[in-house]
């Protein structure tokens, strides 16, 4: 989408962030789209989420890598009637608590707009968050998408820029977890636990 100026389209300059929403209530769902935006000098890169032709937010990219753009402050979850939907963009992906922090915020699924691609970096990390969290992680940038099913699997994956009408379905499987370590000397468990 290139970048957006929040001043032009506040100001009625440009309608991007309505042809979203547009497209959004077009095909009935959720449209999560990267961009750049630009709030007054301060660049970001960023993803806009849409669903049923209205805004649902802006998530800005909390990591930026040697770039020319600021980071933003934090993760966000979106309700839509897909699910809750979180949004890592770009080089998010590239660190692992990026899927901790979405999946302990409940997100159904990972979604992940890239401008430019490493190769099969986002691939492979796309598949281990999926196994790793128990969610599907679904990728597009750069004439390549992907979705990574929760047992990292790929479900999904095209090197064309298009658009596609993939069914997807969230599952809740959870298993309980234990690990021993050392430190807490001083804990004792009260007889009355």
């Amino acid at each position: 989408m290139g970048e957006v100026s929040y001043e032009q389209e506040l100001n009625g300059e440009t309608a991007i962030f309505e042809k979203v929403a547009r497209l959004s209530l077009e095909i009935g769902g959720t449209v999560v789209c990267g961009l750049r935006t630009n709030a007054l000098g301060h660049v970001r890169n960023s993803a806009l989420v849409a669903s049923n032709g209205q805004i649902l937010g802006v998530s800005d990219a909390v990591y930026a890598i040697d770039e020319e753009v600021g980071a933003g402050a934090c993760f966000r979850v979106y309700d839509t009637k897909q699910g809750r939907i979180g949004v890592a963009v770009g080089t998010d992906l590239y660190f692992p608590e990026t899927a901790k922090a979405l999946t302990d915020f409940g997100c159904d699924y990972i979604v992940c707009p890239f401008s430019k691609t490493q190769g099969v970096t986002e691939s492979v990390l796309a598949r281990a968050y999926a196994f790793s969290y128990g969610i599907p992680v679904l990728f597009c940038g750069d004439g390549y998408s992907l979705i990574a099913g929760e047992k990292g699997d790929v479900l999904y994956a095209a090197a064309e820029n298009g658009k596609y009408d993939v069914k997807l379905k969230s599952g809740t499987e959870y298993h309980l977890i234990t690990r021993r370590r050392r430190g807490f000397a001083a804990y004792r468990k009260s007889e009355n636990c």
